[in-house]
Parts: structure tokens; sequence; C-alpha cells
């Protein structure tokens, strides 16, 4: 995956990249993305806006489990 826009997955033989630039495709990708992913993304030139909204939304669920994760007790999180 390319670091500078994580919507490019693909490299190809003569070096370019490749990957996904409909809406669709790209919403239902960052679905999988991690935070420095999300971030990433938000950077991408000409974003659609309702891909910028799914990112925005994914960040917010990541913020949200990782603040549920932090109010587990330490004991119990060895399992997690």
């Amino acid at each position: 995956m390319n670091p500078r826009n994580p919507f490019l997955t693909m490299k190809l033989r003569d070096g370019t990249w490749a990957g996904n630039v409909s809406s669709a495709d790209r919403i239902r990708q960052v679905m999988t993305f991690d935070r420095q992913q999300c971030l990433a993304a938000l950077e991408v030139d000409g974003l659609q806006k309702s891909v910028a909204t799914a990112i925005k939304t994914r960040l917010r669920r990541l913020e949200r489990e990782e603040q549920q994760y932090l109010e587990i007790p330490k004991f119990l999180r060895r399992g997690i």
C-alpha cells in the first residue's frame, strides 16, 4: 500500500501505483483502515466529500473503540 495514498494498493511493474478511485470502492476500503491510514487518506487530493465523511466516521469509531478498550481493567485485557 502506498503510504501517502492508502487507496492505491497495487504497485505495477513500472513502479506506478494503481487502486480504487470510485467513491463506493473507497468507502468500502475505509472500513478496514487504521488511524494512520485514515489520516493519510484525508490528505489525498481530489477526495470525494462522501469518502471524507466516511473517513471521519471511521476515525470517531476507532477513537470510541480505543476509549472502551482503555476502560477495561488491565487484568482483563490480557485475553483481548
